[in-house]
């Protein structure tokens, strides 16, 4: 790899990539009366949340809004769970070779306090409350290629398939050595891209 085809942009996914938030945020939503239902996890709440509620808009942002105080509240009280990627995440923004960010279908204001919780505030949210459209918008304006890191296998086939960044698809149990080689072999397979270019 020549000196202008290094790998500078890698970004995570935040819930099931960096933190398993699954069972604290179904908690909140319990907090708030609102069963989330199984089809909904990964999905903005804009995507599901107005069927799960009535009323219109203002009752459904009130009840997301809720959520969020109960979450933060939660990830107070008992932290959030850590995954490996959260410690490559963390080894490569020091690193300072590389650009870093958090791209996720979380609200803001969820993936602020689970991103605190992780102690990687340094790490930017690159973009929240995104659906997968949203997401590979934001990959592009990003940079023209990178390391993307994601637990949902369609996100990363369809990343793949729609815009020229490398995916690395994390799943439940992968451990931080298999997510370094993941890592290697992407920073490899996007430099051979480049250097065809």
């Amino acid at each position: 790899m020549e000196a202008d085809d290094l790998v500078t942009h890698v970004v995570f996914d935040l819930d099931g990539t960096l933190a398993d938030t699954r069972d604290l945020v179904r908690r909140a939503y319990d907090v708030v009366g609102v069963h989330m239902p199984e089809h909904a996890w990964g999905l903005p709440a804009e995507a599901w949340l107005a069927g799960a509620v009535p009323g219109g808009l203002e009752d459904v942002a009130e009840v997301h809004r809720l959520k969020n105080v109960a979450l933060r509240t939660l990830i107070a009280a008992h932290g959030v769970e850590r995954l490996p990627a959260a410690d490559l995440c963390e080894a490569l923004k020091k690193d300072r070779s590389y650009t870093v960010g958090i791209l996720t279908g979380a609200s803001l204001g969820a993936a602020r306090a689970t991103r605190r919780a992780l102690a990687l505030s340094r790490v930017p949210i690159l973009g929240a409350g995104c659906d997968l459209e949203t997401k590979m918008n934001v990959l592009r304006a990003t940079a023209e290629s990178g390391i993307y890191f994601d637990d949902d296998y369609e996100a990363c086939v369809a990343v793949a398939d729609q815009t020229p960044w490398v995916v690395c698809y994390v799943s439940v149990g992968t451990d931080v050595d298999t997510l370094l080689r993941g890592f290697r072999s992407a920073e490899d397979q996007l430099g051979g891209q480049l250097g065809t270019e």
